[in-house]
């Protein structure tokens, strides 16, 4: 005997069997039905397929053949976004199939039908009828009790917590953004005319502060079968239609709710950057919650006309961005930063700003902004970032306010950055100069170590060796004192330290310091294109008294890792270039050919652009480094 979709615990008293005899099936999405029936018997989770299962009930409910590259390359990413579940997958194969067209079509009429395909309520008229009570259960999620769904309604904790789901990281949101999160946090760097934001009390009252509410939250849930909860990495997470269901069932009101409550939480958990300091120390916490960020800003072009202008979630987004920029994932960063900026200049331009005045938004504009040219300094790119960080402190000095010396500090701190695209580009002798004056000021003690680090590079590309040796002392001094022994930025400064004694002729002394650099990158780093440069520099010093052979095992570690970066293929040459003439010296003839066709084929993916030729010398590619790690 079979009792399908079984919901409410009393349904079943009048029709259970009273003999012992026989097998019965239940079927249900609630928890505790499956374990009250049970009793001592097994209860299955019947989870979404896995692997290749999806695709390939896919191609046999539209009659496809599995040869076909083409569709099944369609219907694995149609899997993919159906999460692989099968009521979903049996409703797009067999309205494809009555359609008799190919998957491929049916993708590029609906590039986005998760949203607005499976939800669309003509969408019946199109399937068999055994679809319709399922479907409307399935989507109705027992949210919101209707005619069809006689389920009790969620509570409000719960409703409000699958509503947050929704617009998170489909992968999981850890608990810890939910809990401990005071007023005061949430309101960092926010609103500074709080006055206009309407209900600003209870968009900052978490109620999930208190475990058992979210506790009780979370149970209600799981027992709908609406969230999953993981134990070990203490994530919860919905199947992403179920998140797409719930988005579609929300008013505009509670989706503007629901957004800026989460844009609030997320302040208060995403690590801050006092002063414009590196966020090195914090990348596990940065890393727990970047996600999260990353899926507001996706989510929120589908409901933009409903939220508004979320100003604080770019200041939010400002430091995620500065987390991706100094990982190495420059494509992330700049797309963030772009949203941002975006969002900003449509707020300014429409006059749609409540809680946040033109003030606020044009600064951290500039700070946006400071992101996207420390990228192309880092990569590097175009002229260094020396526009981009001429604009940063044009908008800040446009921007400043009367006798602010908190405004004077960040323009001052602008002044700092644009000093090191100075740097990059050549141009030490003006660098030098602004970094002596941004030295002199008590409001840049923060970062005192990063100032005396770029002036000790300033004094490097001057060829003065020994003044260069004796800031270089300081800065070590200063990043120990600030950031601790085991820092990146005593690292960088070891680094600088190599390159000085390279400089000097001093190889011994150079691979020393590159030991100490290396030591500290392989703990945090290892696998980051600063790792990378620091192998490629230890190979040069080894290569420095003729010793190729011993050189080539720290370029070819180089070149693996920055095969696995975001940095700049001219970067990748000029570790290939560098491996070749090694194993040219070394007399390794095979290997040479090999590390040269590397080099080559990957500089002619970018030549003509760069006008640079086909010149296999690695010091040409130089400039293709950030200044700090050549």
């Amino acid at each position: 005997m079979i009792f399908d979709n079984v919901e409410d615990l009393a349904l079943l008293q009048s029709y259970w069997p009273q003999s012992s005899s026989g097998s019965i099936i239940i079927t249900t999405t609630r928890e505790a039905v499956a374990h009250y029936y049970a009793e001592d018997h097994r209860t299955i989770s019947i989870e979404p397929f896995h692997g290749e299962t999806g695709t390939q009930m896919l191609l046999k409910l539209t009659g496809i053949e599995v040869s076909d590259s083409e569709e099944k390359r369609t219907a694995n990413s149609i899997a993919d976004r159906l999460g692989n579940l099968p009521l979903a997958l049996d409703l797009v194969g067999n309205y494809v199939r009555s359609l008799g067209k190919p998957l491929s079509s049916f993708w590029r009429k609906h590039p986005h039908f998760e949203i607005d395909f499976l939800f669309n309520p003509n969408l019946m008229e199109w399937t068999p009828a055994h679809f319709e009570e399922s479907i409307s259960r399935i989507w109705a999620l027992h949210v919101y009790p209707t005619a069809s769904n006689t389920s009790r309604p969620l509570d409000a904790n719960s409703r409000r917590l699958i509503n947050m789901l929704a617009f998170l990281d489909k992968g999981g949101a850890p608990l810890g953004m939910f809990q401990a999160t005071t007023s005061e946090s949430m309101l960092f760097e926010g609103p500074d005319l709080q006055g206009e934001i309407e209900n600003l009390g209870d968009l900052i009252d978490n109620p999930f502060n208190q475990v058992l509410a979210l506790d009780g939250a979370i149970m209600n849930l799981r027992d709908r079968a609406l969230v999953k909860f993981n134990d070990i990495t203490k994530q919860i997470n919905c199947h992403h239609l179920v998140r797409h269901a719930v988005l579609k069932s929300m008013k505009g009101p509670t989706k503007q709710s629901i957004f800026n409550r989460l844009v609030f939480i997320l302040n208060a958990s995403f690590p801050t950057q006092e002063d414009g300091m590196p966020l090195h120390s914090k990348w596990a916490s940065c890393e727990t919650l970047a996600s999260q960020i990353l899926a507001l800003l996706q989510s929120y072009p589908f409901h933009k006309n409903d939220i508004g202008h979320p100003i604080l979630l770019c200041e939010i987004a400002a430091r995620c961005a500065w987390y991706f920029l100094e990982l190495g994932r420059y494509n992330t960063a700049k797309q963030m930063a772009g949203q941002s900026i975006e969002i900003c200049d449509e707020a300014l331009k429409q006059g749609s700003h409540p809680g946040y005045s033109a003030w606020f938004i044009q600064d951290m504009t500039s700070h946006q902004y400071n992101v996207l040219a420390t990228i192309e300094r880092e990569q590097p790119g175009q002229d260094f970032g020396v526009s981009l960080s001429e604009k940063v402190r044009d908008i800040r000095i446009n921007n400043r306010r009367a006798s602010n010396p908190e405004d004077d500090m960040w323009i001052a701190a602008a002044e700092g950055n644009l000093a090191v695209s100075l740097i990059a580009c050549g141009r030490a002798d003006e660098a030098y100069g602004i970094l002596l004056r941004v030295r002199q000021r008590d409001d840049m003690r923060a970062n005192e170590d990063l100032y005396l680090r770029n002036t000790c590079l300033c004094l490097l590309m001057l060829g003065k060796l020994d003044e260069a040796l004796k800031v270089n002392d300081d800065a070590i001094k200063a990043a120990r004192a600030k950031r601790g022994e085991s820092s990146e930025q005593v690292a960088a400064c070891y680094f600088d330290l190599a390159n000085i004694h390279i400089r000097k002729g001093n190889k011994s002394a150079a691979l020393g310091a590159l030991q100490e650099c290396l030591n500290r990158r392989n703990l945090s780093m290892p696998l980051h294109q600063v790792t990378a440069f620091t192998l490629h520099k230890t190979g040069d010093a080894v290569a420095l008294e003729g010793d190729y052979k011993s050189s080539i095992p720290f370029y070819e570690q180089a070149l693996e890792i920055l095969n696995c970066c975001e940095c700049h293929p001219g970067s990748l040459c000029r570790t290939a270039f560098a491996l070749a003439s090694a194993c040219r010296l070394a007399g390794d003839q095979e290997r040479y050919e090999s590390y040269l066709h590397i080099g080559k084929s990957t500089a002619s993916k970018f030549c003509d652009s760069e006008d640079i030729g086909f010149d296999t010398s690695s010091a040409i590619y130089d400039k293709y480094v950030q200044v700090g790690l050549r």
